[in-house]
């Protein structure tokens, strides 16, 4: 977006928020400053407050409108929580739009090498979700008749390419910005992962996306663009999608059941399949690693996650940070934590614990 459209959408939020018949404190940290943990923290905390809400709300109307629980519109309930107060924060800061959201040019050989990475990473993500098994229900198994009861191209399209970009330009874009602020690196990627699996608001969902959420964020920052962590999610994504249409055909030959079974986190796993499980995740970590510090090179760009004392988004490391603001004792001092954050994770892990405790 050009930078006087940018400023206008600005302009206009800022005279909104003044109006809006919000408390005095939240349109203060709307209008303060530049992006700030902060702020994040506050992002965070609205989205789990306004999902928190729209549950209620649509569990009380499902009565009148039962479909609300229909795979499309609440796919767009559960967007739309995050989007709307990540358009609000976005706008009210006055920041430049690709500082926020690190839309940068990669080559063709980091497009490759960043579903590779993903690729390696699955093994993981397979670990994470039989662990999770252990006490709760496979989230994505539960969901499967919901999404196959729709059109297969309109899935595609709302969970495997819809929902991931709004979702990664919310964490790995403004909140993973924001954090990246304080100069701490690998923190901003690990707590910009919690929230991005927190905001899933279940133990299963929660444990892989927490995992896999920072290695994503560690690939934007050894690429200096969001389009890495996209292209990884819509490719996961998408693969999920198609693997559920399949699913049914697999499961009619019996070796091919038992793969299905173990990718979707089957519970009576033996211990020798363990064991190779949590080889390969091992061995795909250190192949992440090796990975990324790749993408960096081809990008022509230092990596590595050491606390740093002025970092600008990541688009724009090791070029002149002309928005940077205060010293840099001041970023170095910044903290990560925050009371809205800390509020935010408190609200999302006690709704998943309840709903633990009520629907094991």
């Amino acid at each position: 977006m050009k930078l006087p459209l940018m400023r206008l959408f600005q302009t206009a939020a800022s005279v909104l928020a003044h109006r809006l018949p919000i408390s005095e404190n939240l349109k203060i940290l709307l209008m303060e400053g530049d992006m700030s943990s902060k702020k994040a923290g506050s992002l965070f905390l609205t989205a789990v407050l306004l999902d928190l809400i729209v549950y209620v709300l649509a569990a009380g109307a499902a009565g009148y409108f039962p479909w609300l629980y229909d795979m499309v519109p609440s796919s767009v309930l559960s967007e739309g929580v995050l989007v709307l107060p990540l358009l609000i924060f976005a706008l009210c800061t006055p920041a430049r739009f690709c500082e926020m959201f690190p839309f940068r040019r990669i080559r063709i050989p980091v497009i490759l090498l960043s579903l590779l990475l993903m690729a390696v990473l699955l093994p993981m993500m397979v670990l994470c979700n039989w662990l999770t098994m252990l006490v709760t229900s496979n989230t994505a198994a539960l969901l499967s008749g919901s999404i196959t009861a729709e059109p297969m191209w309109l899935m595609i399209l709302i969970v495997g390419v819809i929902a991931p970009f709004c979702e990664e330009i919310a964490f790995r874009g403004y909140i993973f910005s924001s954090f990246r602020t304080t100069g701490r690196i690998f923190g901003s990627a690990v707590l910009s992962a919690l929230l991005f699996g927190l905001m899933h608001m279940n133990l299963n969902q929660t444990c892989y996306t927490f995992a896999v959420g920072i290695f994503w964020a560690l690939a934007v920052e050894a690429s200096g663009s969001l389009w890495t962590s996209v292209l990884m999610h819509m490719s996961f994504n998408t693969v999920e999608v198609l693997s559920m249409y399949y699913t049914l055909d697999l499961q009619t030959d019996g070796s091919a059941g038992q793969l299905v079974n173990a990718l979707e986190g089957s519970a009576d796993m033996q211990s020798s399949s363990l064991m190779i499980l949590c080889i390969m995740a091992a061995a795909g970590v250190v192949l992440a690693v090796l990975l990324l510090h790749a993408i960096a090179a081809l990008q022509g760009r230092p990596f590595g996650i050491r606390r740093r004392k002025n970092a600008a988004s990541p688009a724009f490391q090791g070029e002149p940070d002309a928005s940077a603001s205060g010293s840099d004792a001041a970023v170095s001092s910044a903290a990560l934590c925050n009371i809205p954050l800390l509020l935010g994770i408190l609200l999302s892990v006690a709704y998943i614990a309840l709903s633990l405790w009520l629907v094991p």
